[in-house]
């Protein structure tokens, strides 16, 4: 038999492909910062400030930073819910520890305001 497709509900996309984080960021609901470097000055993230996911080995993923490259990481639900291709599977196993532990993983996306924004906490 066929297997059936899994909707995701995304109330902040309407018709679109994803929602709009620059809209959601100028609006206040999401944290902006001047650049990548202030945010990880601010939350005092070790490692370094490039784009990617960051996390001591073995212990998880602390933050992961996205640079809103079209069609690679897509945001919905008025920026709720980060869908983030993962590099491989060295990357996918830290997450994993993020998910078996509930530990959850500050994101960052670059948006269009040349700022940074904070989309807080999720859980791996």
């Amino acid at each position: 038999p066929a297997r059936k497709k899994s909707a995701v509900c995304n109330k902040a996309q309407g018709n679109k492909a994803e929602c709009d984080c620059v809209g959601l960021a100028e609006s206040g609901q999401l944290r902006v910062f001047k650049n990548f470097s202030s945010a990880c000055k601010h939350y005092e993230f070790p490692g370094s400030h490039q784009v990617g996911s960051y996390g001591p080995k073995g212990a998880g993923i602390v933050r992961t930073y996205s640079n809103a490259t079209p069609g690679k990481d897509i945001v919905l639900d008025e920026g709720a819910l980060f869908l983030y291709r993962l590099k491989d599977e060295a990357v996918r196993k830290q997450f994993q520890l993020n998910a078996d532990r509930e530990r959850p993983v500050r994101v960052f996306r670059k948006v269009a305001l040349a700022a940074n924004r904070d989309a807080g906490p999720t859980n791996g």
